[in-house]
């Protein structure tokens, strides 16, 4: 995926941020060495938590002194993901994969509704961040509903 590893170089951080979870997230071993940049240079906390996850999926064991140094890291995320994608990396072991066949096995399709422009959104329920059960349905003709999926957590 050359356009995602030149995003890599990027000068806006939101899309040095994105290219690093896209680049874990498929796989791609060639993206190791724009991966091991980011970590190590970007001044973007955030683009570099997501580039020590990627590293860590990708089980990149030439990555190993970068994430090792990344347990030192500023950022008490980075060396949170850091301290976790260290033994990953050490064993050189790709879990992408594996947490791809995990989702895809476990995933039913027919529990999703798809939305239809001009129509209403078809209910479901979702847990929210305090653990409280959540339904479309109790906010119909109420409230505007926004949904936000954030990359990680910060």
């Amino acid at each position: 995926m050359p356009i995602l590893i030149k995003a890599c170089q990027d000068s806006n951080k939101h899309v040095r941020l994105l290219a690093a979870y896209v680049l874990g997230n498929i796989n791609d071993g060639s993206a190791i060495p724009a991966l091991m940049q980011i970590l190590s240079d970007d001044p973007y906390a955030p683009a570099r938590l997501m580039a020590v996850e990627a590293l860590g999926r990708l089980g990149a064991r030439e990555a190993l002194d970068t994430v090792q140094a990344a347990t030192e890291d500023e950022s008490a995320y980075v060396i949170n993901a850091a301290n976790w994608a260290l033994p990953l990396v050490k064993k050189g072991e790709d879990i992408g994969n594996v947490l791809r066949d995990i989702v895809a096995s476990t995933f039913d399709k027919s529990k999703i509704a798809s939305a239809i422009v001009g129509k209403p959104a078809p209910d479901f329920t979702v847990t929210d961040d305090s653990g409280e059960t959540v339904r479309l349905a109790d906010f119909r003709g109420k409230k505007n509903v926004a949904l936000i999926f954030l990359l990680a957590d910060w």
